[in-house]
């Protein structure tokens, strides 16, 4: 793995970030199923290029969180042989998503275990504040082992799904993604449970 400082954002999902016109086009276009049936044959071919945009902005979204979740998450989990990841086909009672589709609408997670425990790692875009954010958990079928933790560059309070998530400011994204700040954040998670 190369120790990038930065990644380039996506053109298709700037194109989308960026222009909110696109998002309320194209998310309008994805619901309609079939094509209205006043559309010429130039027209058609152009409603299913929209379609195909739509879901290469996804596709490249999802590829794009799995090259940060290994330049951040991966890079400290590498050193770390007691976390045993999660094999793909045990997140299905997870209830985690694993298709472009479902990333793209929640967060790209991987899980691991460690002992009688479950670690989550996962990496999202906010697209609201044009930020990138890193989330963590830590727990067993009991508690949430992850509170009480208080770390730098993390907001104080977990989010609507217990997950502990970096502050919005940063990683503030243009058309890249700078990372050395998050690998930094991601190596103290690790740090921090050293010493509790």
């Amino acid at each position: 793995m190369t120790n990038s400082t930065s990644l380039s954002l996506p053109e298709s999902f700037h194109f989308w970030m960026k222009q909110p016109q696109n998002v309320t086009a194209l998310t309008r276009l994805e619901r309609q199923k079939t094509p209205p049936p006043s559309l010429t044959w130039e027209e058609l071919q152009d409603f299913y290029h929209a379609k195909f945009s739509y879901q290469l902005i996804i596709y490249e979204y999802y590829l794009f969180l799995q090259k940060v979740w290994e330049h951040t998450w991966g890079e400290a989990l590498r050193q770390k042989n007691e976390f045993i990841p999660f094999k793909a086909g045990e997140y299905a009672d997870k209830k985690i998503g694993l298709s472009p589709a479902e990333v793209w609408v929640g967060r790209l997670v991987r899980v691991f275990h460690k002992e009688n425990e479950s670690w989550w790692f996962g990496v999202s875009i906010d697209a609201e504040h044009e930020a990138l954010r890193l989330y963590w958990y830590h727990g067993n079928d009991d508690e949430d082992l992850s509170t009480g933790i208080g770390l730098k560059g993390w907001e104080d309070e977990p989010d609507e799904e217990e997950y502990r998530i970096t502050k919005k400011e940063l990683c503030l994204l243009t058309t890249h993604a700078p990372l050395e700040g998050l690998r930094r954040i991601a190596a103290l998670v690790f740090e921090a449970i050293q010493v509790t």
